[in-house]
């Protein structure tokens, strides 16, 4: 977090920098600079934890994905209508 070093999930600090700006114990008795280091890793962290990859799609394709995924129309009007656009 602060020199970049690559520190597991459970960790806010190497322990080199722990040892070296006191940042032994509990994060809440760490200096203000600390803290807000430590949040905006903590929201990096949120926000990496909630991305998800998309496929997009054509709506071309989406005929073909709904027989590989449901089988052929099974003479449901509503189906057929929907299908025919």
């Amino acid at each position: 977090m602060i020199c970049g070093t690559a520190i597991t999930p459970t960790f806010w600090v190497c322990t080199a920098c722990e040892q070296a700006y006191a940042l032994g114990g509990s994060w809440k008795n760490w200096p203000e600079w600390a803290k807000a280091l430590r949040n905006d890793e903590r929201r990096e962290r949120r926000r990496n934890a909630k991305w998800r990859e998309y496929t997009v799609i054509s709506l071309d394709e989406v005929e073909v994905l709904e027989r590989i995924a449901y089988g052929d129309c099974n003479n449901d009007p509503i189906g057929e209508r929907f299908l025919a656009g």
